[in-house]
């Protein structure tokens, strides 16, 4: 449930999430969400940090737009088309990026019809895993944000044991790729979800009186040896917020409270988006 203002005569609407594995999926297949925002928290120092927020930029624009030539990019990113043209180029050796000639007709004088360009959704795939307190449920989605699969297991994950779920996480992950038809070696990385706060330090579970099973269990670390990939872990209600964020409710709205109300009460703040 999402509460918030936006100014202070316009009352924030009410959402209720929808599945959150598929929502954690899509996040994760997002390219950079509230990308202005990030890159001030960057070290934009270095050119390889320009470089990577040139590309985060363009994969932004055209997964928004879907197909664009190189001149409505270098509009829509605000980057100069000599940029474009060399991030495209650059995506197109890394396989996220295809062109597609424009199916216009050529008018003498004209010239050459632009080229467009489009995010390959086939390049890879992202995994969200959402831990709740009474059950485990797997999503996968395209570099789209397209779920391609779902998976659920009921599981008492308050009173059980860290490895256990992690162990049920891996069965539905590997049900879900092969329903998606995806192979695990386009898997571009997890993010999940735990029901409690977590350490940012250690990245255990803050409250393990919530989880008791979990108490100084590295949740990243451990779930990221059970799948064999690169894993983010964070609690439910913020990444929810994050749904909320870029797909959700709160889309173009920067300041909000997400309030979830489930087996307990969580909330995440989200500041100046």
């Amino acid at each position: 449930m999402l509460f918030g203002q936006a100014s202070p005569d316009r009352q924030m609407p009410v959402a209720v999430g929808s599945d959150p594995a598929e929502a954690f999926a899509r996040v994760r297949a997002e390219p950079y969400p509230r990308l202005e925002q990030a890159v001030r928290m960057s070290r934009m120092g270095a050119l390889g940090d320009l470089r990577e927020f040139n590309r985060q930029r363009v994969i932004d624009a055209l997964r928004r737009v879907g197909t664009a030539s190189r001149s409505d990019l270098a509009r829509a990113t605000g980057l100069s088309r000599t940029t474009v043209s060399t991030v495209v180029s650059d995506l197109q050796e890394r396989g996220f990026v295809v062109e597609q000639a424009e199916d216009v007709p050529v008018q003498a004088g004209r010239g050459r019809p632009p080229v467009l360009v489009r995010l390959d959704v086939a390049a890879g795939a992202a995994l969200g895993v959402a831990f709740s307190h009474s059950d485990v449920r797997v999503a996968v989605a395209d570099l789209s944000s397209t779920v391609l699969a779902e998976r659920q297991r009921d599981l008492d994950v308050a009173n059980g044991a860290a490895d256990a779920a992690f162990a049920v996480a891996a069965e539905l992950v590997d049900a879900a790729i092969s329903a998606a038809g995806v192979e695990r070696e386009r898997l571009v990385g997890c993010t999940a979800a735990v029901p409690a706060p977590l350490d940012r330090t250690s990245g255990v579970v803050a409250a393990p009186v919530i989880l008791p099973g979990w108490a100084d269990v590295p949740v990243a670390e451990r779930l990221s040896a059970q799948l064999d990939l690169d894993v983010n872990v964070d609690n439910d209600a913020n990444l929810e917020a994050v749904g909320e964020l870029v797909f959700g409710a709160a889309r173009g709205i920067d300041d909000f409270v997400y309030v979830k109300l489930s087996n307990g009460v969580g909330s995440a703040l989200v500041l100046d988006g």
